[in-house]
């Protein structure tokens, strides 16, 4: 079955809301896996009880998106399809998003300038790669209706 006619069939029904919960856990764990990535990449050893931590806040958005109506409530059609209607607690994970997405980017920044060679040179493009990678975080302004486009 094509992506077209299930969205089709979950539209017709009311499993669409489902379906966008499902997906969203994978938003929910982006922050967490960046963070992850760059304590490895970096070697510090030092931030497995930040690690864990964020793993477990991470979780519990998680199993909030699939088990209540505290982060998304409903959806809505937009310019370039179905985006969820986020609700108050959306807001602290925003927070959380963005933190550890910033946390990433200053200790990369930091180890930047503290090596040399081939490192430093390694850690400038992923550098590059998460600065550009957090413009994909524009993505929930829509979910806030600052603006809305019509189609």
């Amino acid at each position: 079955m094509d992506e077209k006619r299930v969205q089709k069939n979950l539209i017709k029904g009311t499993g669409i809301i489902s379906y966008i919960k499902i997906l969203y856990i994978g938003v929910i764990f982006i922050p967490i896996v960046f963070y992850h990535f760059t304590i490895s990449f970096l070697n510090l050893k030092n931030r497995k009880i930040i690690l864990r931590i964020s793993y477990f806040i991470s979780s519990l958005f998680a199993i909030l998106t699939i088990t209540s109506s505290y982060l998304i409530i409903d959806i809505y059609k937009g310019y370039w399809g179905y985006q969820p209607k986020v609700a108050t607690l959306h807001t602290f994970y925003l927070m959380f998003y963005f933190s550890l997405y910033f946390r990433c980017i200053y200790e990369l920044y930091i180890h930047y300038k503290k090596e040399k060679g081939v490192q430093r040179i390694r850690i400038k493009y992923v550098l590059l790669a998460f600065i550009i990678a957090t413009l994909g975080g524009l993505d929930f302004i829509p979910n806030y209706r600052f603006y809305h486009l019509r189609s």
